[in-house]
């Protein structure tokens, strides 16, 4: 957002030597901090264009010193990860690209108003604003930059998701939230029905209480670990025979280290516990547990745990009375292998 307004108010006519280099610095600086800002970006080479009538070869002029040093940013820092993404979780982000489809379209929409707003129960009030918003931003794109730019920036973010290189699927459609939240609040401060909007709004938000926003200050809903290296001790002493158990916490972790080491293992389950207390909890581990094979070795796999609800002080308590023949704990990450 605080990008929109800035790109909004520089008049690339006018632009000094200062103000020229004060931008290649906010450009460079944002983008390390923030990937998504790359669609501001762009829209605004696009405004310099269609509302400066900056040619194109002027307006690449004014970017080449920041292409370049982008360029070994991407080399040295971006494309390592980028690769090991694509290595490991390729497939990971794939229901977040938009497509030709009506209804895969409306099902993004609202899986995306859904994130911005959690715990928001009153979508639809949202909906109405920001399609008010939207409204007055096309019918305004002529007077207002900043509605020229957020529109040619929503314009390259669904151009992007169509092309499979942005999905808008939860934590990445987190950075299309600025976007959101600016269409909504338009109709409360620029229409006559003002405080009817700004009504809508303050409904719309009524699910945030105080226990909503504590939940913020939560360093984390894991606990540290280190998955990391009990995925190496994994790769180091895996036998075919085996069968690896992992918790829900671990399962982002597990399918992209062992990927990462080289590691497929086709058998595998996942251990789950549902939202109850610590005594159900050992009832139910005890029955899920009950029927595992006899004389079959399992390699418990715990490399997160959730920070609010632990559950490996449980599994490790179980498992303290059965047949161990090796276990590791590194860093609270936890590998055993029993032979049951």
């Amino acid at each position: 957002m605080l990008v929109l307004l800035i790109f909004s108010k520089i008049d690339i006519n006018k632009i000094t030597l200062k103000t020229y280099i004060l931008t290649s610095l906010i450009i460079l600086c944002s983008t390390m901090i923030s990937l998504p800002i790359l669609f501001v970006i762009a829209g605004w080479f696009v405004m310099n264009i269609l509302k400066y009538r900056l040619s194109v070869i002027k307006n690449i002029s004014l970017y080449l010193p920041i292409i370049a040093i982008f360029i070994i940013y991407y080399i040295f820092l971006l494309m390592p990860a980028k690769i090991n993404v694509e290595s490991a979780q390729i497939h990971f982000w794939d229901k977040g690209y938009l497509e030709l489809n009506v209804v895969s379209i409306f099902k993004m929409i609202k899986s995306c108003y859904n994130y911005c707003f959690t715990p928001n129960k009153y979508l639809l009030l949202i909906l109405v604003c920001s399609c008010t918003g939207w409204f007055y931003i096309i019918k305004n794109l002529k007077n207002k930059a900043i509605y020229l730019l957020t529109s040619l920036s929503f314009i390259f973010i669904i151009v992007a998701s169509f092309l499979n290189m942005y999905p808008l699927e939860n934590r990445a459609g987190l950075f299309f939230t600025p976007i959101v939240i600016l269409t909504v609040i338009i109709p409360a401060d620029r229409f006559k029905w003002a405080y009817f909007f700004l009504i809508l709004v303050l409904i719309s938000v009524s699910s945030y209480n105080i226990n909503y926003i504590k939940s913020f200050f939560n360093s984390s809903v894991f606990a540290y670990k280190n998955a990391r290296e009990i995925t190496k001790i994994l790769k180091e002493k895996y036998e075919l025979k085996d069968t690896v158990i992992y918790n829900v916490a671990s399962k982002p972790d597990y399918e992209f280290y062992t990927k990462i080491f080289g590691l497929n293992i086709k058998d595998y389950a996942v251990l789950q516990f549902p939202d109850v207390s610590d005594s159900t909890k050992r009832l139910i581990l005890n029955e899920s547990l009950s029927y595992l094979k006899k004389g079959k070795s399992y390699i418990f796999y715990i490399g997160y745990d959730w920070r609010l609800k632990p559950e490996l002080s449980i599994i490790k308590e179980h498992l303290k009375s059965k047949n161990i023949i090796w276990q590791y704990d590194v860093d609270g990450s936890y590998i055993v292998k029993i032979l049951w």
